[in-house]
């Protein structure tokens, strides 16, 4: 799935109220913005995928994530990654393998 599948009616843009783990990873995925609506969300897995900034994070800032796998992303070479990702969603335990 790529962004455009994410988005379009027939994939991610339907509410999903109950969808607690969201496994996309390795995919084509260029930012988060197609997972900012899923509000029940507390696990998500996009390692393996091409978000290059924290800037392609910011969409999903508001959701009250547990957890979000990252890895094998280009964004996870920035400079102080899982400090910025940690302020960025304060709800977060787990990043990648490790916190």
């Amino acid at each position: 799935i790529d962004n455009e599948g994410a988005k379009c009616e027939t994939g991610l843009a339907l509410p999903f109220t109950k969808l607690d783990t969201l496994d996309l990873s390795r995919n084509r995925l260029t930012d988060t913005s197609p997972f900012a609506h899923l509000k029940s969300l507390s696990e998500l897995w996009i390692s393996g995928n091409d978000i290059k900034a924290f800037e392609d994070v910011e969409p999903i800032a508001g959701l009250e994530l547990e957890g979000i796998y990252l890895e094998y992303n280009p964004v996870d070479k920035e400079f102080e990654y899982r400090k910025k990702l940690k302020e960025m969603i304060p709800s977060l335990n787990q990043i990648d393998a490790n916190l």
